[in-house]
């Protein structure tokens, strides 16, 4: 934060200064209006000193050259002391002229700006904000804008131009219009406007405490003809806020195209010209005038032209318009007349000439100046006079603005040839000074939670200026993606706001939204954004807004086994976040698995095929009486009644269950014989338990018709007639044999046995 209020407050550093700069006028062939008197003091036959140079064509002191310069500017000190005047010929002049006299009134030598290039314009004198020795001065040359660095220290302190400050170009040549420049109050300085000749643009260009930036700000702006603009006549002007400009414009040449008048808001702290709004068209306007309360537009028309006697004449009117009002067509419809001038070619008793009104400026006293080439009285000897019309409030609305015709004139006779075709009836260009620095003021700080968001757009205060982020972004707005506290500096009027943003981000979880899974088996799967560990609430709900499932956790989750079909995942994190996020569930094709055979039987012992279609991979279980747990046919060998189950799975994953049935026929041959004969002859020699497969014996014991046992074994090999070893006589035994089967149950065989020899 301190580093961006220490570049901040270097980009605005200005210098104040006084408001006497502009108490002595210039203008015309050797006029000047003093306002160091009050009333200001008209003169008509000097500069400023009272050099005696006769107006009438006959005489011309104190020299020719003198008497050419027609466009002029005194630049005096804050307490109105004249420190140098800047003087042009009007087009271009090969005599060998100095521009720049010093307060004596003496030419300072070496001060040529381009006197042999055409002069358009009156030139203009801005103050160094950063250097209260040191004044820029602009011109326009061959409708290209150049400038010269004049510094009062230098020359014994009677000034002189820097060395290499001298007729610098700052545009191309035939680029910028006729006498289209003006400058401006702005935040941090002064902004010098012109209108560029070739597009629908202007050029600003800014002197600030490090002096001028040469790099102009431009602005698409204007809705007249391009033509229009580089007419002859007319003037371009500032509100004393800085806030507003406007023009007028015509062509009082061979052509006498009418122009109209064009009002603009101007950013004083970017330079920009914005919103031109048309209040007149189709008028021969040859000066505009803001009120010092910046509420009241005054602008001068020629009416005409009207023909007779000596050629075309013009009625010249005063006009003011109300900038308070809300709308372009209000302001336009509160135009009133304030003042106007006779048709004095209407008046036998006149001399028929052109009752022309000229420029009007804003004087230091805070009326407003309108200057105008004819007499006071009428009829007069032959040569017609200069005279000054004054609007003495002209912060009131319409006539209360307290207009007086020839409120000031001459009563000499040497202010001639000022006419609308000469480009004499110029008044010089107001000189603007910087104002104090701009006060900077913290704002407000906002905290944002963004909830669940990736980034999020900060928005500065609406209808304010010149915005400039901490990263140096000059938007109204910044897109910001993570934690952090963001900084925005504006202009409110002409004070820099701080505001500051706190940001802290509730990541969304991460997740699909379009999700493919087997049928029944589509997992939804929550990942944490790491380091987040917040408790999130989620609830899954179908399209028909039933919950499905719910959760709670600090860490991801997974929802399992989810039909297909188009849900909503609400997920809350305490206090306030709260979002509902659309998630689509595809299901894959799921195999159709087949098997073969049906459930089935089979004897014990014996073995089965089984088989599976449908998918592309098969697993089969139990294995162990498998000759292979994989394959789509194998060989089963099942000991016991067995449900086999196959899982077959296609080209996507998913799986089918099929499920064989085989039982075991548990049934064998177990024959027991009723006689044998042991005498070795190997035919029927042993008594035993014939058909054996997978029965075990248990017990085979045999009994004398004595009771005694003379026999007992667990062996299927039976018995040979012996008891330890010797011959048993013949005759009828008993037996008992019980059997053990392979399904768990067991058989008990009694019975008598003959013995034969």
């Amino acid at each position: 934060m301190k580093r961006f209020l220490t570049f901040l407050i270097s980009c605005l550093t200005t210098l104040a200064y006084g408001q006497g700069e502009n108490n002595i006028w210039t203008f015309g062939q050797n006029y000047s209006l003093d306002f160091n008197t009050s009333p200001p003091t008209v003169l008509d036959s000097s500069f400023y000193r009272g050099h005696p140079v006769n107006g009438n064509g006959i005489t011309y002191s104190p020299s020719f050259n003198e008497w050419l310069y027609h466009k002029s500017i005194a630049v005096c000190s804050p307490t109105g002391a004249l420190l140098f005047m800047v003087k042009f010929i009007t087009g271009a002049t090969p005599l060998p002229v100095n521009n720049i006299w010093d307060s004596y009134e003496h030419p300072i030598a070496g001060t040529d700006l381009l006197n042999n290039m055409p002069l358009f314009g009156s030139p203009i004198v801005i103050p160094h904000p950063g250097n209260t020795s040191q004044y820029y001065i602009f011109y326009i040359r061959s409708n290209g804008l150049v400038y010269s660095l004049f510094d009062m220290s230098l020359n014994g302190g009677l000034g002189n131009i820097v060395a290499g400050k001298k007729n610098i170009p700052l545009t191309g040549w035939n680029t910028i219009a006729d006498d289209r420049m003006t400058a401006v109050k702005g935040c941090n300085g002064v902004w010098l406007v012109v209108r560029s000749y070739i597009a629908n643009e202007y050029l600003s260009f800014h002197v600030g405490y490090d002096g001028l930036t040469t790099e102009p700000v431009v602005s698409q702006c204007g809705n007249l003809p391009l033509l229009n603009y580089g007419l002859s006549n007319g003037n371009f002007v500032s509100s004393p806020a800085g806030t507003m400009l406007a023009g007028g414009f015509w062509e009082g040449g061979a052509f006498n195209f009418p122009g109209g008048v064009e009002l603009y808001d101007f950013e004083k702290c970017s330079g920009k010209v914005k919103n031109a709004r048309l209040l007149e068209t189709n008028q021969w306007i040859s000066g505009a005038c803001f009120s010092p309360d910046n509420s009241k537009l005054y602008t001068t028309e020629n009416d005409g032209p009207y023909f007779g006697g000596a050629g075309p004449y013009y009625y010249g009117k005063v006009y003011q318009y109300n900038l308070d009002l809300p709308t372009t067509a209000d302001i336009m419809s509160s135009k009133t007349l304030i003042l106007s001038n006779p048709h004095h070619w209407n008046d036998y008793l006149c001399v028929p000439d052109v009752s022309w009104f000229g420029d009007l400026r804003l004087g230091p006293d805070g009326k407003i100046y309108i200057l105008d080439q004819h007499p006071y009285e009428c009829p007069d000897p032959a040569i017609p006079k200069m005279t000054f019309h004054v609007i003495h409030q002209p912060n009131n609305l319409g006539l209360a603005c307290v207009p007086q015709t020839e409120a000031l004139y001459s009563p000499s006779n040497n202010m001639i040839n000022m006419s609308p075709t000469n480009g004499l009836t110029d008044l010089p260009k107001i000189i603007i000074t910087a104002g104090p620095l701009p006060d900077t003021l913290y704002g407000n700080t906002y905290t944002i939670d963004a909830c669940f968001k990736d980034s999020i757009t900060l928005y500065a205060a609406s209808a304010k200026a010149c915005y400039l982020w901490d990263n140096g972004l000059r938007d109204s707005f910044r897109i910001v993606y993570d934690d952090g506290a963001y900084v925005v500096a504006y202009f409110q009027d002409c004070t820099v706001i701080l505001d500051t943003f706190k940001v802290h981000f509730s990541r969304l979880p991460d997740m699909d939204r379009l999700i493919y899974g087997c049928p029944g088996d589509i997992e939804l799967q929550i990942k944490k954004i790491a380091g987040d560990t917040a408790l999130l609430s989620y609830e899954l709900r179908n399209e028909s807004g039933e919950l499905v499932r719910s959760a709670q956790s600090s860490s991801g989750f997974q929802f399992k086994s989810l039909d297909a079909g188009s849900y909503t995942l609400q997920i809350k994190r305490e206090p306030w976040c709260d979002t509902t996020i659309h998630i689509q569930l595809d299901a894959y094709p799921a195999p159709e698995l087949i098997v073969a055979p049906s459930d089935t039987t089979i004897r014990y012992g014996d073995s089965i095929r089984l088989r599976a279609s449908g998918a592309m991979l098969y697993s089969w279980w139990p294995a162990s009486t498998l000759d292979t747990p994989v394959g789509s046919g194998l060989i089963a060998k099942p000991q016991e009644p067995t449900t086999y189950t196959v899982v077959g799975i296609n080209a996507y994953g998913c799986r089918d269950t099929g499920q064989i049935w085989v039982n075991i026929d548990f049934k064998m041959p177990d024959i027991v014989p009723n006689a044998f004969s042991p005498n070795g002859d190997g035919m029927n020699d042993i008594f035993t338990v014939s058909g054996l497969t997978y029965q075990k014996i248990r017990l085979f014991e045999i009994y004398n018709r004595f009771g005694q046992r003379v026999f007992s074994s667990t062996s299927s090999a039976g018995w040979n007639g012996t008891q330890n070893g010797l011959p048993c006589e013949m005759g009828t035994y008993h037996y008992l044999i019980v059997l053990d089967y392979p399904d768990g149950k067991s058989k008990t065989f009694k019975g008598d046995v003959l013995l034969l020899r």
